[in-house]
């Protein structure tokens, strides 16, 4: 991991440096090819980063969206730039055996892993309730999404 996180750290000084968007690609094909997703911080600069190289081949964002990823907002001209937005993919064995139960406006993620529930937290864009705790072998946390508690109206 520590190795990829340089990897993509360095990717992205190239990117600007030399105003080529082979290094964008360079990062969603290597995360692509590891089944990884883009962590928050890599995806934050490349927003910035997206808007000072020349070119990205969209090909490569199509392989890491068909990876898992979700199309957000599609892809649009910004300037003389193309951007999207996209969730993360989750892609593991665990993340095939983490479960949404729905209870009204709450949500009830299981998993057997706790990075699996939170993942599967994050990409709901939830909020945690409580902690997310072990039960008999099983990761589990309750979620709300939506409702007073997210509104920013206090009783």
């Amino acid at each position: 991991p520590e190795t990829l996180e340089r990897s993509c750290d360095y990717a992205l000084k190239l990117a600007i440096a030399t105003s080529n968007g082979r290094w964008v690609d360079f990062i969603f094909r290597l995360h692509t090819a590891l089944g990884k997703t883009c962590p928050g911080p890599i995806v934050d600069e490349l927003y910035t980063v997206l808007r000072k190289v020349k070119t990205v081949n969209l090909t490569v964002l199509r392989d890491y969206i068909g990876s898992g990823a979700k199309v957000v907002a599609p892809p649009a001209q910004l300037g003389g730039e193309w951007v999207a937005a996209c969730t993360f993919p989750i892609q593991s064995h665990w993340a095939e055996k983490t479960k949404v139960e729905k209870l009204g406006l709450k949500r009830i993620v299981t998993g057997p892993t706790k990075a699996s529930v939170q993942l599967r937290v994050a990409d709901m864009g939830a909020t945690l309730v409580g902690e997310i705790e072990e039960i008999n072998g099983t990761w589990t946390a309750v979620c709300d999404t939506g409702g007073a508690q997210n509104t920013g109206f206090k009783w």
